[in-house]
């Protein structure tokens, strides 16, 4: 197909504990799955693939050893990464920050700090009155905290702009702004921003995500597990693309 996601899961088939799916992001069914995470498994698996050329459009999470097998396999394909995964990683860095100051407060405080998480991480415009004071009560203590969660509430409005050229402006002033922070919790991550951009702004331009692939290795988790798990590899391939092709 044109367009194909890919991903790894734990299957535990065949002596090896990862294999990785292959899926039609137009008709939302696995294609293949490969026998194992490996390199040499992945390509070999591509070799047989006769119209490579065709393939216009892959997605994936933030791999670099995904990355560099496809853009070798597939000339013409974009590389999309998907939203998801790259902005899970600016939401990680927030919640070490708020650990890193919720260490430091009194025990009912820390208590406060863990059960109010999650309005960190909530858009400031769906948040409730309750909700608000609960997020001023905890910008109040610290500095930092205010500066990372100014961080998330900018890629919320990269990630909420429908327009895909406002976006990119809107990324670039989103890196800029980030990296201008010099947060340590979020530094080595916004690296990783610096070295996706062109793959992340690829995904401004178009409707296509790895949600698609996540979702179908959900399905293949729970074959695995309603079936106590498969030992045969090609037992466990068929009963994947009979469930989900």
């Amino acid at each position: 197909p044109k367009a194909i996601g890919i991903d790894e899961f734990r299957g535990n088939a065949g002596g090896n504990k990862f294999q990785v799916a292959i899926t039609n992001l137009d008709t939302h069914k696995v294609i293949d799955v490969i026998s194992a995470r490996s390199e040499e498994a992945i390509r070999n698996f591509f070799k047989n693939i006769s119209n490579a050329k065709d393939v216009k459009l892959v997605t994936m999470d933030l791999s670099l050893f995904f990355k560099n097998i496809i853009t070798d396999v597939f000339p013409n394909a974009k590389i999309v990464a998907d939203t998801f995964h790259y902005s899970r990683l600016m939401h990680w860095s927030l919640d070490n920050v708020r650990k890193e100051v919720q260490q430091h407060l009194p025990k009912d405080m820390r208590l406060y700090f863990k059960h109010s998480r999650s309005v960190l991480h909530k858009r400031i415009n769906n948040l409730d009155m309750l909700q608000y004071q609960q997020l001023c009560r905890m910008l109040d203590y610290n500095e930092n905290l205010r500066w990372a969660y100014s961080i998330i509430q900018k890629l919320f409005d990269v990630i909420d702009e429908k327009n895909p050229d406002k976006k990119v402006l809107l990324f670039k002033e989103f890196m800029a702004y980030s990296s201008s922070c010099d947060l340590p919790e979020f530094n080595k991550h916004i690296q990783t921003f610096f070295k996706w951009h062109k793959y992340i702004i690829n995904s401004f331009y178009t409707n296509y995500s790895n949600g698609i692939t996540e979702g179908l290795n959900t399905k293949i988790k729970t074959l695995k597990r309603v079936s106590f798990g498969f030992r045969n590899f090609q037992n466990f391939r068929l009963r994947i693309l009979m469930a989900c092709s």
